[in-house]
């Protein structure tokens, strides 16, 4: 091993994945409770074994949700106590209680309802009256006059100068 790539491996993982993700597809489990019985054991069992060596293959880059998964797939030993020579090892692991329904590990985004955040409602912000001489010194249209223009007081504000134009080189 000469390099350290990280994302090479978790590329990887998420091309088992989206496999598993057609495997699925293909095989249609769904349709296999009502028909195939026996086939139905044989593919749960597949996709328990590969959703166990994702789970503990995907545990160092996120720890939380990977210990959730394993818990939901009823592994004894969660966590850091998944080593490689166990994931190795296929069949080997049975779940501990039976697999039920459980809320979605990662729950899809409504694109149609935005997403709260945790922000602070910004704040109104109030209309102080204006003074009296700056209320009438204000224009009303995007057109005035050089007489108004004149009563007005910019204080001392910076200049903006403009930027040089850049020196082409040769």
């Amino acid at each position: 091993m000469k390099e350290l790539a990280l994302h090479k491996a978790l590329m990887a993982v998420w091309d088992v994945i989206g496999r598993l993700n057609k495997y699925i597809d293909t095989m249609a489990p769904w349709v296999l409770a009502k028909s195939d019985r026996e086939r139905l054991s044989t593919v749960t069992a597949h996709i328990y074994e590969i959703l166990r060596i994702v789970a503990g293959l995907l545990w160092p880059f996120m720890p939380g949700s990977m210990e959730t998964l394993q818990s939901q797939l009823g592994l004894v030993d969660a966590g850091g106590a998944m080593t490689l020579d166990r994931l190795r090892k296929w069949g080997s692991e049975r779940p501990a209680h039976k697999i039920t329904k459980a809320p979605a590990l990662f729950p899809a985004l409504n694109p149609r309802r935005p997403v709260k955040r945790n922000r602070p409602a910004p704040r109104k912000r109030r209309k102080v009256p204006l003074h009296p001489l700056k209320r009438r010194l204000q224009p009303r249209s995007r057109r005035f006059h050089l007489k108004t223009f004149r009563k007005w007081t910019f204080g001392s504000a910076p200049s903006r100068r403009p930027r040089p134009s850049p020196i082409p080189r040769s």
